[in-house]
This record gives C-alpha cells, structure tokens and sequence, in this order.
C-alpha cells in the first residue's frame, strides 16, 4: 500500500514541519508491515511537501495510520495538510530490469458501506 499526503508549510514553519514529518515516520517505520517512508519538497512551489508510505499490506496500513499513540504527531501534521489522505495499491512496479504486476486486494463490496443489514440512505 501507498500513502500519500501533500502539505502547505510556510517557510519560517519548514523547519518544525520536517522535525514532526520525520518523528512520524520513524514511529510508523517500528511497526508491522512498514516497508518504507519519504520526505519530500518540491523544486518549484517550496511551500509543498510530499509525505508518502509504503506498506506491506492495507491491514498494517489502517492499523499504522491508526495507531492512537501517534496521534498526537498526526494531528498537528494534518493542519498543514492540502490534501486527504490517499491510499493506493500497487498494480505494477517498475525496477530496473524488472517490471511486477500484481492482482487487486480489494474486496467485491469495498464500496459498500452499511452499518446493519439496512443500506444507508442518502438522506443522511
């Protein structure tokens, strides 16, 4: 699973953003199914950052992003954040090399959504 975040961060706010982005991956990074993580800056908008994820499977993901000691450092990422939260599954990776497809994970009825037998309506 990939995960990724962008976040608008000031400059004179860079230096606090990069402390809290690295504390937060590296307390994800000691958990099951971590693969790896990344930093990033764009070269032409200095103000956005690239957080992503890597994980091993999307259980060790929700479980990950979850984590309810992290979320103190989640909640003070997310008020920079410009984006929600996106979550991919790889289809295909391309190494030197070697090219990898995979099958989807997703179940049938992940778009479906019910807290009981009843379909939620539309109404709510």
């Amino acid at each position: 699973m990939i995960v990724s975040s962008v976040h608008l961060v000031r400059e004179e706010n860079s230096n606090r953003f990069q402390e809290l982005a690295s504390l937060w991956l590296s307390e994800l990074a000691k958990l099951p199914g971590w693969l790896t993580g990344s930093i990033a800056r764009s070269v032409d908008e200095i103000d956005h950052w690239l957080i992503t994820q890597h994980w091993a499977d999307a259980g060790s993901c929700r479980r990950g992003l979850s984590n309810t000691e992290l979320r103190p450092v989640a909640f003070e990422l997310a008020q920079s954040s410009v984006s929600d939260i996106s979550t991919f599954e790889p289809l295909m990776i391309a190494e030197k090399g070697e090219v990898k497809f995979f099958e989807s994970i997703r179940t049938q009825d992940a778009d479906t959504f019910s807290l009981s037998d009843n379909k939620l309506s539309d109404e709510i």
